[in-house]
């Protein structure tokens, strides 16, 4: 029988990320997995990760914490880079404490956007760099957030290391440039028959010039093949093993990326563009240019690789001899070892709650009723999840919508504060609810809340009947369909989220409420994703879809994340009391890595989005 491997989770980025923490993360999760059977935790607005190999199990953050049971025991290793990225991540390990690897030379950015989608925010950040930096903290602060000054230079003066120290057990990640990412074992070496004679193959890691200097080399006549990488690939070290030559040129990279590991073990001519951990490189082992942008110097660095040149064979033999001098192989074994051997407390991190669907009976007389077109429409108030007004009118054309005040209860109130992180009374206005709330009878402890519908009703003008969704009133009928006897369902419903967000600018908190699709949208700036809700009336299942090409989003909800393009649509499932949750996040269209906030408005005003009923109930 098979001995069962011990377990690790590792939560992190991965492809089509095109960070170096996505590139650390990949990278450990294929070094481990040797001895070790892995569970990549990854974030549940990611974009759906590229294939990995038998060993590594992928799991989302929304499956870990409804079956934290499964996995309560086993070792866990966190990958913090200076991103919003990362702070899916930093928030599960405040929950879970444990080793963390940071992928990046400071985490400054990270924390600030943990600050920033925390409350207290501004205060809260200027406290930090105050207690951290003295009197000189409430200034910094002040130009990095009041006056929105982007600098390098303040950044790196910033303490951003001990935000971390309450929550892990080990930073299995020196921050001396000298220590070098770990790497998995290399592939078995490649038939050299079954190269093709004279091919020159160029592996490039990052942005840069590469192609325009391949192009330029082509032109002369050499035979240049070349393959852009981001470093974040489960078969990177399948692809540098069979370059000739590897350049690693995004000067992003503050500490040395995974490629360079594999470079180094696999004796490869590297070419580097003056990032700052090349100083703790030997000369002999990498060819310098001075920036990412110098095309003719690359040229020249890979031209003199090419044919029958000493350099190439001279460059591999330094590059073994340093990799074999530091030992990085010896010393990540020592570390892999400590730190499967901590004992951690198990996983105890906070459920999801999804309340279960009860069936209901048939529509009852007064709902029949109104299902009826009228001459004169009634007023009635409406309580609960109410759907929107689109819908309404579909369903009960007997209703006069304009003259129907609607009610919410406090558990409903509840979670609409809480999804939008907003206070109570403000939410429920914004959606056109009434200032007073409903509660089941004998639940409620507020005294101007009144536990039945009689109550208010003596209290309005109109509206002597009432309909609620998703709760029980005492003296209102409760809406168990919204399907007409013997009718079509709804129609689908089309919204255009840019008609609204496009009339504020991006550096400004936004959100906004389209009353007849009943959406509610914020524009979240720190993580990059616009949330949307809508109060669907009762539980279900709906599809999104785009109409646009040239345009991808990744959506996810409560139960599942979808890459969302022209061909093709996203599931959407309801939480509980008929709320319908779910965020977009831009991806470029061909390689599905994330955008920046400005660059998702861009895409919005492209599209139109269709959200078709499918099921309820």
């Amino acid at each position: 029988m098979t001995k069962k491997l011990p377990a690790l989770l590792i939560f992190g980025a991965t492809a089509p990320s095109r960070s170096n923490a996505a590139a650390m993360t990949t990278q450990l999760a294929l070094f481990f997995k040797e001895t070790v059977s892995v569970t990549l935790v990854i974030s549940d607005h990611a974009a759906p990760p590229p294939a990995f190999p038998a060993g590594i199990h992928i799991c989302r953050e929304r499956e870990l914490r409804a079956d934290q049971k499964t996995y309560s025991a086993s070792a866990r290793l966190y990958v913090l880079g200076d991103s919003y990225e990362s702070l899916w991540a930093f928030r599960l390990l405040q929950e879970a404490p444990g080793p963390v690897f940071i992928a990046d030379k400071g985490l400054h950015k990270l924390l600030k956007a943990s600050f920033e989608t925390s409350d207290g925010w501004p205060k809260n950040y200027t406290d930090y760099l105050q207690a951290s930096l003295g009197a000189g903290g409430e200034a910094i602060a002040n130009a990095l957030t009041g006056q929105r000054r982007h600098s390098a230079v303040i950044e790196t003066e910033i303490t951003s290391y001990d935000a971390i120290t309450n929550y892990a057990s080990m930073v299995a990640w020196p921050t001396d440039s000298i220590t070098l990412p770990p790497v998995c074992k290399l592939p078995e070496k490649t038939d050299p028959t079954n190269i093709e004679d004279n091919r020159f193959l160029v592996a490039a890691v990052g942005d840069g010039i590469t192609e325009q200097a391949a192009e330029t080399l082509q032109k002369l006549g050499k035979d240049i093949s070349l393959v852009l990488l981001t470093g974040a690939e489960p078969e990177l070290a399948k692809t540098l093993d069979a370059a000739d030559a590897i350049c690693i040129l995004d000067k992003t990279y503050q500490t040395p990326p995974p490629a360079l590991s594999l470079a180094l073990k696999s004796a490869k001519a590297i070419i580097t563009a003056g990032q700052p951990w090349t100083r703790a490189l030997p000369p002999g082992c990498h060819l310098p240019i001075k920036t990412q942008e110098a095309q003719h110097e690359l040229v020249a660095a890979l031209g003199s690789l090419l044919g029958e040149s000493p350099v190439k064979p001279w460059l591999e033999t330094q590059t073994q001899d340093f990799w074999a001098t530091i030992k990085a192989e010896k010393k990540w074994a020592e570390i892999a070892t400590t730190l499967l051997a901590q004992k951690l407390a198990p996983l105890s991190l906070v459920a999801p709650t999804q309340e279960p669907y009860v069936p209901q009976p048939q529509a009852t007389e007064m709902c029949r009723d109104l299902l009826q077109t009228t001459d004169t429409p009634q007023p009635i108030a409406l309580i609960g999840s109410v759907p929107p007004q689109n819908l309404l009118q579909q369903v009960f054309p007997g209703i006069n919508l304009a003259t129907s005040p609607r009610f919410a209860t406090p558990q409903l109130a509840k979670l609409l504060a809480t999804k939008t992180r907003t206070d109570q009374s403000i939410i429920l206005a914004r959606l056109g609810f009434e200032s007073i709330l409903i509660a089941p009878e004998g639940t409620s402890d507020n005294p101007k809340t009144s536990s039945n519908w009689l109550a208010v009703k003596e209290d309005l003008k109109s509206a002597d009947r009432a309909l609620c969704f998703e709760c029980d009133i005492k003296g209102a009928t409760r809406v168990h369909s919204l399907l007409p006897e013997g009718g079509d369902k709804p129609n689908s419903t089309a919204f255009d989220l840019i008609s609204v967000v496009h009339e504020n600018p991006v550096h400004q908190a936004t959100d906004g409420f389209i009353e007849e699709t009943g959406l509610y949208w914020q524009l979240n700036q720190t993580e990059h994703k616009l949330e949307c809700l809508i109060i669907s009336g009762l539980s279900g299942t709906y599809s999104l879809s785009l109409d646009t090409e040239d345009t991808a989003f990744v959506v996810s909800d409560v139960a599942q994340t979808s890459l969302l393009e022209k061909n093709n649509s996203a599931v959407l499932t309801t939480t509980g009391h008929g709320i319908l949750y779910f965020a977009l996040t831009a991806s470029h269209p061909v390689n599905f890595y994330p955008l920046p906030c400005d660059l998702m408005l861009q895409k919005l005003a492209k599209c139109t989005f269709n959200l078709e009923w499918l099921t309820h109930g």
